[in-house]
C-alpha cells in the first residue's frame, strides 16, 4: 500500500556567470491505499518541480555558498486519500 506503481525524476544543472542552477522533475506513480489495490481508493499519478539556486564566494580566505530552494515550484496538489474504516 501506498508505494507507487512507477517513480522517477529528471534533472538539468546549468552554470552562467558564477550561479548554479539544479531543477528537478519527480514523477510519483499512481498509489493504492488498500490491499486490494482497488482503483476507485487508487491515487492518482502526479509531477513535483524543485529548483536550487546557488552562488559560490570567497571573501579574503572564507570560501562560501549562498544557495535557496524552491520545492514545489508549480505549486501542484499533491493527491491525498484518506481511508475511513467502520471496524470496532
Amino acid at each position: 500500500m501506498f508505494t507507487p506503481v512507477h517513480q522517477g525524476s529528471a534533472s538539468l544543472k546549468a552554470i552562467w556567470k558564477g550561479f548554479n542552477l539544479n531543477i528537478v522533475n519527480s514523477y510519483i506513480g499512481k498509489q493504492y491505499t488498500d490491499s486490494d489495490n482497488t482503483e476507485i481508493n487508487a491515487m492518482k499519478a502526479y509531477d513535483i518541480i524543485s529548483a536550487w539556486l546557488s552562488k559560490p564566494f570567497s571573501i579574503n580566505h572564507l570560501k562560501a555558498v549562498l544557495s535557496g530552494e524552491l520545492n514545489n515550484v508549480t505549486r501542484h496538489r499533491i493527491p491525498v486519500k484518506a481511508r475511513i474504516s467502520n471496524a470496532r
